[in-house]
């Protein structure tokens, strides 16, 4: 946003010196702009989706990872170290490809 309104305001600048402003140099910026927000807007849909999918299906947590002794002892109850997986796997997954979250949550 700041790129645009810097652009906006040197745009500005150059018409007052009466110079010509070409605006359809606008049109990249604005549309990656869109789509970065748009990506962004999405992320926390997917983490939640992921979330409650997993919360349904404990079973779909499966995998090779290993844990660390360490991090399971610092929960007090099965309910917060299942919590703690959830947020976990959740978050990992949210970072990766769409086909490799497809393929990684139909398999395990």
């Amino acid at each position: 946003m700041a790129l645009l309104s810097g652009s906006i305001a040197n745009a500005s600048a150059l018409q007052n010196r009466g110079l010509e402003v070409d605006y359809s140099a606008f049109g990249p910026v604005l549309f990656e702009m869109c789509v970065n927000r748009g990506v962004d807007a999405c992320l926390p849909y997917v983490s939640d989706v992921l979330r409650l999918i997993h919360g349904q299906h404990p079973d779909t947590l499966k995998s090779s990872e290993k844990l660390d002794i360490e991090f399971v002892l610092q929960f007090s109850s099965m309910d917060e170290l299942l919590t703690a997986l959830l947020e976990r796997r959740a978050h990992s997954l949210s970072y990766r490809r769409l086909a490799g979250v497809y393929k990684i949550s139909a398999v395990g």
